[in-house]
């Protein structure tokens, strides 16, 4: 079934993405640990509105959403989800990013 890949800084979707070299994103987000693309590089990218080089954000998580979600209620096992693939109503903004 088809996908939409969706990008998140903490609480914030991410609307745009590049790949970074690791050296670089350690660099600009000291402690903060990036989706990785592979051994080399991870993504990041800018929340809307706001696309200049010096509001470039870490993306934390990435999340696979369903093309026909279900759209349950999101609750405590999406917030708290280990794995990238979410169907509920938060669609994707909640899921993996715990309480």
């Amino acid at each position: 079934m088809p996908t939409t890949t969706k990008y998140f800084s903490g609480d914030h979707e991410v609307s745009s993405t590049r790949w970074l070299p690791k050296s670089e994103a350690e660099k600009l987000f000291p402690g903060i640990k990036c989706v990785r693309v592979d051994g080399y590089s991870v993504i990041a990218g800018w929340v809307p509105g706001r696309m200049q080089d010096a509001d470039l954000v870490p993306v934390t998580r990435q999340i696979f959403y369903s093309a026909r979600p279900s759209l349950h209620k999101c609750d405590a096992r999406c917030r708290h989800a280990k794995g990238r693939n979410c169907e509920c109503a938060c669609g994707g903004a909640g899921h993996g990013a715990g309480d």
